[in-house]
């Protein structure tokens, strides 16, 4: 099983079928790190969150985000949380709730099938979504 939080902001990703993405939750929350029209208090807490994630969950290569087109390469992966990896999970709530005091809506997918694999650690996967992977919450 893999989870995916999202925001409201579609993306398109030139995925077959026009198929858009919504961007996770990493963006809004930097976000409000940087907007100072939101209390201190939440942009520290936020920003306390943040730092955890750039301490304990790697980073990969952009390399392993993209898929080679007929004659280019063409960045279509996006990121899923591992369910085994329970702290990371535990923490993305977290960091979602902080967001919701912002007003900032931040849902979760999930599901069994993500699509082609492209990258894989022990806490997160990068897929190409497939035609039955979940991208778009309504």
């Amino acid at each position: 099983m893999y989870l995916r939080f999202t925001s409201s902001d579609v993306v398109d990703l030139g995925l077959r079928g026009g198929k858009a993405v919504h961007r996770g939750i990493f963006g809004p929350a930097y976000a409000v790190r940087r907007d100072k029209t939101y209390p201190q208090y939440l942009r520290i807490a936020v920003r306390d969150e943040l730092l955890w994630f750039e301490d304990k969950l790697p980073v990969p290569p952009r390399s392993r985000f993209q898929v080679r087109s007929k004659t280019w390469w063409r960045s279509q992966g996006i990121c899923w949380f591992r369910a085994e990896a329970r702290e990371m999970v535990r923490r993305a709530y977290g960091l979602r709730s902080l967001l919701a005091e912002c007003d900032i809506l931040i849902s979760q997918l999930h599901t069994d099938r993500p699509g082609q694999i492209l990258y894989k650690d022990d806490f997160q996967i990068i897929a190409k979504p497939a035609a039955e992977t979940p991208t778009v919450w309504t």
